[in-house]
């Protein structure tokens, strides 16, 4: 019981120090809209190939997932063995957020990298689409972007008081991360 409950508390320490982050990336940006959401689920160890320090493990849904190069500060790897049961915890994590200027520049940002704890790895992926804002509609509530495809949307926003920010020629940037952390039962 001791040691779930010490997982329990390092994936938690790892899921809110990855949302603070993510807040402190966007604080000099202003977010239109977030959300955050999380799970844990227990997995199986398919295959596992100790000397190279690499896990597949297979949800309960049929995905599977794979762990390259594990860190060798994870103490509880060594002891992993096939059929095992291990728990997997992600956090998803959205933003709207309005970029002033730098219009022009539409693109697609994504990034990946890892996180470890004492007993545990973790894979942190980071997506971020440039789009230009053409148009801002105070009273719909609303503005008109160009997205890196080349199409014209109408996005809503409900923050007027952030919305009134905004003027073409500024970008409105979509940010999602994913954080996954694996660690043994």
């Amino acid at each position: 019981m001791r040691h779930k409950l010490l997982g329990v508390l390092l994936i938690a320490s790892g899921l809110i120090s990855g949302q603070v982050a993510f807040a402190d990336e966007m604080a000099e940006k202003e977010i239109l809209v977030g959300s955050s959401e999380q799970s844990t689920v227990q997995a199986n160890v398919e295959k596992i190939d100790i000397a190279q320090r690499t896990v597949l493990l297979a949800l309960p849904d049929g995905q599977k997932l794979s762990f390259d190069h594990i860190d060798p500060k994870i103490t509880h790897f060594d002891r992993l063995k096939l059929n095992d049961k291990v728990i997997v915890s992600g956090s998803k994590s959205s933003a709207i957020v309005l970029q002033k200027g730098g219009a022009g520049m539409r693109k697609i940002i994504d990034a990946q990298g890892r996180d470890v704890t004492v007993d545990g790895a973790g894979i942190l992926k980071t997506q971020t689409i440039y789009n230009d804002i053409l148009g801002v509609d105070l009273n719909a509530g609303n503005v008109k972007i160009k997205n890196v495809e080349g199409r014209i949307v109408t996005v809503p926003v409900e923050n007027k008081a952030l919305l009134m920010k905004a003027t073409a020629g500024d970008q409105l940037l979509i940010v999602n991360r994913v954080k996954l952390i694996v660690w043994a039962n």
